[in-house]
């Protein structure tokens, strides 16, 4: 929460693996924000992607991370 601007935001993050093999595993995450009124926080950072004032932002990432 940022007081001094009467901002605030909820994130809720939700991430998972699964180990298909002793080297092979997969991962997923999805993040959510909700901004206050006059909030414009992102999950992501990037140009042109924040949502607009009061706005959400919804993100995935999905991979596979393979040990050599």
């Amino acid at each position: 929460m940022n007081d001094d601007q009467d901002r605030d935001a909820t994130l809720l993050v939700l991430r998972g693996l699964y180990k298909l093999d002793d080297n092979l595993t997969t991962y997923l995450q999805i993040g959510h924000i909700s901004n206050s009124d006059d909030a414009q926080y992102a999950v992501s950072v990037g140009a042109g992607i924040s949502p607009p004032p009061g706005g959400s932002q919804t993100t995935t990432m999905a991979g596979m991370r393979y040990t050599f």
